[in-house]
């Protein structure tokens, strides 16, 4: 295989950030580009690199382009790959979060957003539905779903039910008699590899600390950010039901109707609904607190990638990581159905709003952009 420059790495992922949206739209963007067009890695290569991303916390369609970067070049190659993929999608919501916060007392502007809460019920409907086949195969995943549902709406704790529903994951899908492979690692190529994910965790945690000592608040959202990106099995969404909990039930840093605007914009911008953590720095630090948002949403499970990223084929083969995932997965969508009835409780208010999350749902399903929902929202929130 051709040797490829770090330059055209660079503006190829960052022409993918700036012109997708969508998660699994964003991954069918990037094969088309990298495998179709460019022919860098071939199909089978790719196939690879997509399944061995899902068995990681943090989104999709960032792991994907930091693993293909990671096969193109190394370290440098995923660190270019990554940074230039998310670069646009920071830039469009630092903007959008100055113009709401600056403009949020004015009456006829937040009125825009009236009708948003219902369109927001109509993509977790969507992304709850998108995940049921990974998830719930069988009637063994639906129930574990429905367990995990219910323990999130009476408030248990939030560790504590995905730590269980990894295990019963484990227990409820192991299929008798699969082997895991031996790991065969040698110790000077370990701690090579390991260096740079090493620093770099290291100089974020410092980050941290002196954020901290500047404003406890800022250094607590720079670790529940990364909380927030640690557990996010499963995608964006899984992160927004996360960021939820976080900076608005745990932490009141933002209110429903801030959160449900904020998420809104995540879905105007291109790139990953997860660069929401932006919107919400901003409204806790300004710049410099949506940065460390940033920041803290999407380097831990980057660095953890890169780490491991020597030897993908070993873990993916792993019996007990795999289905483990497979547990948590069913967690987060049961997190999912706790968003769901917060959201729907104050969203649907009356039968248009409920019309409008109803035909939400249908158009998704037939692949329309959350983006033609957002601003038929608008247009109905400016005229009803």
């Amino acid at each position: 295989m051709e040797r490829v420059m770090l330059w055209d790495i660079s503006k190829t992922f960052f022409k993918i950030g700036i012109t997708c949206w969508g998660g699994p739209a964003i991954v069918a963007q990037i094969k088309k580009e990298i495998v179709d067009k460019k022919k860098w890695i071939n199909e089978e290569e790719f196939k690879e690199t997509l399944g061995f991303c899902q068995m990681f916390p943090g989104p999709i369609a960032v792991q994907t382009s930091a693993h293909i970067g990671y096969r193109l070049r190394g370290v440098v190659g995923s660190f270019f790959a990554f940074c230039f993929y998310t670069l646009p999608t920071f830039i469009f919501m630092l903007l959008f979060s100055y113009l709401y916060f600056k403009f949020e007392k004015v009456p006829s502007f937040i009125n825009l957003f009236g009708y948003l809460e219902a369109v927001i019920v109509a993509i977790i409907i969507d992304a709850i539905w998108s995940m049921r086949k990974i998830a719930a195969p069988n009637f063994k995943g639906a129930l574990l779903i429905l367990l995990c549902g219910a323990a999130f709406i009476i408030k248990a704790p939030v560790i504590l039910v995905l730590f269980s529903s990894g295990l019963l994951g484990f227990l409820l899908f192991y299929k008798k008699g699969e082997s895991t492979p031996f790991l065969k690692f040698e110790f000077r190529t370990l701690a090579k590899k390991a260096v740079f994910p090493f620093l770099a965790f290291i100089s974020l945690l410092a980050v941290f600390i002196f954020a901290y000592k500047i404003s406890p608040v800022l250094g607590e959202l720079g670790f529940r950010m990364a909380k927030v990106n640690l557990l996010a099995f499963g995608g964006g969404y899984t992160a927004v039901a996360l960021m939820f909990q976080e900076s608005v039930l745990s932490t009141k840093w933002l209110t429903q109707s801030e959160f449900i605007n904020g998420l809104a914009l995540g879905q105007i911008t291109p790139g990953p609904v997860i660069i929401t953590a932006t919107f919400i720095g901003w409204k806790i630090g300004g710049l410099w607190g949506a940065l460390l948002a940033t920041v803290a949403v999407l380097s831990p499970s980057y660095l953890i990638l890169v780490f491991l990223s020597s030897f993908f084929k070993e873990i993916s083969a792993i019996p007990f990581v795999k289905y483990f995932t497979t547990g948590l997965l069913c967690a987060f969508i049961g997190m999912r159905f706790q968003l769901l009835i917060y959201i729907s409780s104050s969203g649907l208010i009356n039968f248009l709003s409920i019309v409008l999350a109803a035909v939400g749902v249908v158009l998704l399903r037939l692949k329309f952009s959350p983006i033609f929902l957002v601003v038929l929202s608008l247009i109905l929130s400016y005229f009803f």
